[in-house]
């Protein structure tokens, strides 16, 4: 949900997202903030912050109950993100995040080894700019490095077998 005004109340225009979680039945708000507001909500107590946050989704949801708890990303007074989520610009694609996704990797002899891999909210084409996209794409990398390990094993007892055949067959001479 959108909450439009004709002007920006105390924390400018934001958006509400209400999730159920299905394994209590309770309900959450995530609210997206932007710009100065976002800087100075960073700054205020969590107390205030959720009484005053209840105060102006009561305006447009009367019947809203008051939050037992509330979390605050800090997002752009973090030092390793400064704010910075991905969003695809207009002359992007979410196929562009999929080619940020694939590996770096190295061809020997016919045989492709992934050497450096990429995980992170950018990387997810469908949940940029989430942490389940983070999630995902981390489980993603780690689903590849199983399976490039499962078929290097598979290869390595391949060829112990045929070595193992070969020095068989060469002892019974």
């Amino acid at each position: 949900m959108h909450l439009l005004r004709e002007e920006p109340g105390q924390f400018g225009h934001y958006s509400v997202l209400v999730t159920k979680c299905h394994a209590n039945d309770e309900y959450f708000l995530t609210l997206w903030l932007s710009g100065e507001e976002a800087v100075n909500v960073e700054k205020l107590h969590k107390e205030k912050l959720k009484k005053e946050l209840t105060d102006d989704l009561r305006k447009f949801i009367p019947s809203i109950p008051y939050p037992k708890s509330i979390f605050v990303t800090r997002w752009r007074s973090d030092p390793y993100t400064c704010g910075a989520y991905t969003y695809i610009s207009v002359d992007s694609t979410p196929s562009d995040l999929h080619c940020m996704a694939e590996p770096l990797s190295e061809t020997v002899s016919g045989e492709t080894t992934p050497k450096v891999l990429f995980a992170g909210e950018a990387t997810h084409g469908t949940f940029f700019s989430t942490m389940h996209g983070a999630y995902d794409s981390g489980v993603r990398e780690a689903q590849r490095i199983v399976d490039f390990n499962r078929r290097n094993t598979r290869k390595q007892c391949d060829k112990n077998q045929r070595n193992l055949a070969s020095t068989s067959r060469l002892q019974a001479c």
